[in-house]
C-alpha cells in the first residue's frame, strides 16, 4: 500500500485539478457567430408570438410568463449562435430584422392574411403565407435572411 503524506496529497490534487481546469478551458471555446444577434431576434419573436394565438401557426405562447420563459430559453439556446456562420451580422442588420419582426406582428394584429399584403418584404415562397408563418420562419423575411445558412 502506498501512503502519501498530507502535503504530498495536496500537491498531487492541486496538480490534477490545475491540469483539469486547463483542459476544460481549452475545450470550452466556441466558434459561434451572432450570439447577441440571435438573442435580439429570438427575443423579438418571443415578444411577438402571442399575436399568433388562434392562427394557422400558433406558438403556444400567450401569457407574459410564457414570453419571459421563451426569452430565457433562447438566451441559452443562442449560445450556439446563428445558423449562418459565414460572418457576424452588423448591429444595423440586427436592428432592421428586429423592426421587421415587429412589423410582421403588427400585420398579424391588423388581420392581414398573407405576407404579400404586409408592408414587409419576404422571399417569393413566403408571399402567400401568413404573417405568423413569417414569424415562425424569420429567414423568409428579407431583412432577416442573414440568419440562415446561405444556399450554394
Amino acid at each position: 500500500m502506498v501512503r502519501f503524506s498530507l502535503p504530498a496529497l495536496r500537491s498531487l490534487l492541486s496538480s490534477a485539478c490545475g491540469a483539469a481546469l486547463v483542459s476544460a478551458a481549452a475545450g470550452c471555446t466556441t466558434e459561434a457567430v451572432g450570439i447577441d444577434a440571435c438573442r435580439s431576434i429570438e427575443s423579438a419573436r418571443c415578444t411577438a408570438a402571442p399575436v399568433c394565438e388562434g392562427s394557422d401557426s400558433p406558438f403556444g405562447i400567450v401569457t407574459e410568463q410564457q414570453v419571459e420563459n421563451c426569452i430565457t430559453y433562447y438566451r441559452d439556446h443562442c449560445l450556439v449562435g446563428l445558423e449562418n456562420t459565414s460572418e457576424e451580422p452588423g448591429e444595423d442588420d440586427v436592428a432592421d430584422c428586429v423592426d421587421a419582426i415587429a412589423k410582421v406582428a403588427k400585420c398579424q394584429t391588423d388581420k392581414v392574411e398573407t405576407m404579400a399584403d404586409c408592408d414587409v418584404a419576404v422571399n417569393l415562397s413566403a408571399q402567400s403565407e401568413s404573417p405568423c408563418f413569417a414569424l415562425a420562419n424569420p429567414e423568409t423575411i428579407d431583412l432577416c435572411a442573414f440568419v440562415a445558412e446561405p444556399e450554394e
